[in-house]
This record gives C-alpha cells, structure tokens and sequence, in this order.
C-alpha cells in the first residue's frame, strides 16, 4: 500500500499541472476570491448608503417642517406624483425608491402633543433596501427636535435635558485586546477555509488518479499491484 502510495505522491510532484491545481489555487487563489468578495460587497454596500434616492411625500402640506426637512438633504430628490394612486407603478418603474403618505391633521397632531403616523411605501421584496434606515434618520432628527421643544417650556438645563430624554446610557467597555479581537475574527473564518481547502486539495488528486491514470495508461498497471482494490481508491 505504502509503495502505491509513494508512487501516486511521485507522479503528483511530477505532474505540474495537478500540482497548481491541488497546492496553489485552493492556498492562494481561494482566499485572494474571498477577500475581493468581501472587498466588492463592502464597496457596493457603501455606495447604496450615499446614492442618492428618489422620493415621493404624498400630503406634505401637513407636514412642512418634515418636507423641508427631506429636501433640504442632498442624497434625496423629490419627485411628483399625482397621488397616492401614483405610488406603486412609480415604484414598479424605478422612479422613486420609496414614498411618505402624510394623512390630514398630521401637524395638529403634534401640535396637541399626541403622536402621529407617518406610511412609508417601497419594495420590500429587495434584500439590499436600505431605504428604512436612512429615512429614520431624518425621522429621528425631527423626533429630537420636536422632543426639545416640548421640553422647552420646563425650562431644564442641559444635564436636566439629557437626563429627560435619556435617563440611561450604556457604555460599553471591552477586556479584550486587539490581539483577541483579531483572533476571534480570524477564527471564525479560518476553519471554513481550511475546509474549502481541504476539499480542493483532495479533489484534484482524485480525479488525477482515476481520469489521470485512464490518460496516461497506467491505471491497468496499478490495479495489476498486489495490493486490494479498496486500497487503491
């Protein structure tokens, strides 16, 4: 078995081409396509976050300062839609990304200090909408803005505000240092790719001895060797 063994190693060192396959492209080729990968999909992530987006607000009359608000931002654009009708084929057509139906009495609301309701509209069906978290930015903004006007005839200082709108923090501190941090990450990854290594690795080489050996006309030799044949394979 040994003797079969070392010969199949021979011929593998032998043969260069098996050799790149099963040593070269599964160590260096493989983890160079998963770093552009990650490389490619972080870049494309980035740049959804600062495109600028396409929208529509339906009744924005009811909420001025909000419009303004939106408008006033460059990675928005506002476009016009006849109603709310309007909504899902401007959508379906790509010409806005998303759309903000205001209903009647909107700023009342708010003015009386109860809470109101804003409806958004987009294509959920898509995995990279990122169209949520950068409305609720300016949602947020005109929350906290709102939030201190409330507050502002309580007359409260700056410690006595910030305790009003967040009694709480959290502070996160970590025990860990850069090494273990690094070495959490890198080890989270490092099995699947010695995995994925593995299997190249032993992939080429088995086709080599069954496809390989058929070329080259040694397989009847080596199934001539005194050897069994669950050995061999």
């Amino acid at each position: 078995m040994w003797i079969t063994y070392l010969k199949e190693l021979l011929e593998l060192a032998r043969d260069r081409k098996t050799l790149v396959f099963a040593v070269l492209i599964p160590i260096f080729a493989m983890p160079l396509l998963g770093g552009a990968f990650i490389y490619l999909s972080t870049a494309m992530f980035r740049h959804a976050q600062s495109v600028q987006m396409n929208y529509a607000i339906v009744g924005k009359e009811h909420a001025p300062l909000l419009s303004a608000r939106f408008a006033a931002n460059p990675s928005f654009r506002e476009v016009q839609l006849d109603g709310e009708a309007a909504i899902r084929p401007a959508i379906a057509a790509e010409r806005i990304k998303f759309a903000l139906v205001i209903p009647e009495g909107f700023e009342n609301e708010l003015k009386i200090q109860n809470q109101a309701s804003i409806a958004r509209h987009s294509n959920s069906a898509s995995s990279t909408d990122l169209t949520r978290k950068r409305v609720m930015k300016l949602i947020k903004a005109q929350n906290d803005s709102l939030r201190q006007a409330a507050l502002a005839p309580l007359r409260l200082n700056r410690k006595q505000l910030q305790f009003a709108l967040t009694p709480i923090t959290l502070v996160e501190h970590s025990t860990a240092d850069k090494r273990e941090q690094m070495g959490s990450l890198v080890g989270g990854m490092l099995p699947y790719i010695l995995l994925m290594v593995c299997q190249m690795v032993a992939m080429y080489p088995s086709i080599d001895l069954g496809a390989g050996e058929k070329e080259r006309g040694t397989l009847e030799t080596l199934l001539l060797a005194p050897v069994r044949r669950g050995s061999i394979v």
